[in-house]
């Protein structure tokens, strides 16, 4: 498993009672993916990364509570406090058509329907009706809202997004 392979999902932000329980604050918004039995890296904030497989997660109150296989007490479980938490991308859900995770549209090139190049998409926000993507030039940044009436294609195989900009943007 190489470096590409793995997705940050969360951070390891507390303890939760005596038995090594770990409070995650979730990245993600599906928690299905921290099941019992899967694998998972955590990586401390110095750098150092080390495998440790879920016993059980449960959502408490806005948070996660995880169990590792291992971690069996308190002390034990504070010595992860600050790490992050990886997961191989391919436990991720396959997403619906013609969705696309975060992680694949970031670092896509930004072209529109004539050609013209408008840079790359450098992050993404929500909004409460959709989702916008921050595109970078050298000199630029632009704000294209996540529609199908904009976004003309994704092709991942090409690292390219098509867009047709309303007037105005």
């Amino acid at each position: 498993m190489t470096k590409d392979d793995l997705l940050s999902v969360g951070k390891i932000t507390g303890v939760h009672g005596i038995q090594g329980a770990l409070k995650l604050y979730p990245y993600v918004e599906s928690l299905s993916i921290f099941k019992s039995g899967h694998r998972v890296v955590l990586r401390d904030p110095d750098g150092k990364e080390e495998s440790y497989v879920i016993q059980e997660g449960h959502p408490y109150k806005n948070i996660l509570r995880l169990l590792f296989e291992k971690i069996d007490s308190r002390d034990a479980a504070e010595k992860l406090i600050g790490s992050e938490i990886f997961i191989e991308k391919s436990l991720l859900p396959d997403p619906e058509a013609n969705e696309h995770y975060w992680f694949e549209i970031i670092g896509l090139d930004v072209f529109q329907t004539d050609g013209v190049p408008l840079g790359k998409v450098v992050s993404i926000f929500q909004t409460g009706s959709n989702d916008v993507y921050v595109v970078k030039d050298s000199d630029h940044e632009k704000l294209i809202p996540a529609l199908h009436s904009v976004v003309k294609e994704i092709d991942l195989q090409n690292n390219r997004m098509i867009v047709d900009l309303p007037d105005g943007l």
